[in-house]
């Protein structure tokens, strides 16, 4: 991830404009892009501008832009609004792959193959119902996950419970990398690919963006130009 400094030179079309970045900024946006990815931005856009406020929320709730009256949403979900009404930019994909605790694996029998994930315990996001994992040819193969071992749509949580053991755990690589870089995660199944983590924003159809959204954006876009982070594929054309 990139330091501060170097994100705080980017050139900003609100400072150009002369536009003041103030007041409050709320960004819904689903945990695991909301704890690593906007959490950088966010503090390097609040370092920049000292007279803005910006609140996080990471929740799992679809967002009604209208009715909550926000500027921008972030989401996993691909929500089909009428395309005046709203602006749909898909922003980042992120990689996921499936991990658990080395103990995990030495007390089950191997997992070799997709169908070895029946034997095992797993640990499930609240809404999912079937994690689609392609072998080398792109051939899917879909495991059912209703009868999970832990449901939770917080994946710090799942997170623990992987690490304590409790089970095999379908998550972002940027969000587990600390845990498998000490040695607490293993990759399972690591030749299979996981369908990614796709975020996408919302924005309201209209021709002028408040300078907090556009700054905001910005700098969005930098990060993931410029991040290191495993996995992460910036998608943005000009979000602003």
């Amino acid at each position: 991830s990139m330091p501060f400094s170097e994100l705080r030179q980017i050139p900003s079309i609100a400072v150009a404009k002369g536009n003041a970045v103030c007041g409050t900024l709320p960004i819904p946006a689903p945990y695991e892009f909301g704890a690593h990815h906007l959490a950088e931005v966010a503090c390097s856009v609040m370092a920049r501008y000292p007279d803005l406020k910006i609140t996080i929320d990471v929740s799992h709730a679809i967002i009604d832009l209208f009715v909550q009256n926000y500027d921008v949403v972030f989401s996993a979900q691909d929500q089909q609004f009428s395309p005046s009404s709203v602006v749909t930019r898909k922003v980042y994909s992120l990689r996921r792959g499936l991990f658990a605790a080395p103990g995990l694996l030495r007390d089950h029998p191997k997992i070799a193959a997709v169908e070895d994930l029946a034997r095992v315990p797993l640990l499930a996001g609240s809404d999912d119902s079937t994690w689609v994992i392609r072998d080398s040819n792109g051939v899917a193969a879909y495991v059912p996950v209703n009868a999970a071992r832990m449901r939770s749509s917080n994946a710090g949580i799942r997170l623990k419970a992987a690490i304590e053991g409790l089970g095999v755990m379908l998550v972002t690589t940027s969000f587990c990398q600390a845990a498998k870089d000490a040695g607490q995660l293993v990759a399972v199944l690591p030749e299979f690919k996981c369908e990614p983590l796709n975020i996408f924003a919302f924005l309201p159809g209209r021709s002028l963006r408040p300078a907090k959204v556009r700054v905001f954006l910005d700098y969005l876009k930098a990060y993931a130009e410029k991040s290191t982070l495993d996995g992460v594929q910036a998608l943005a054309g000009d979000a602003a």
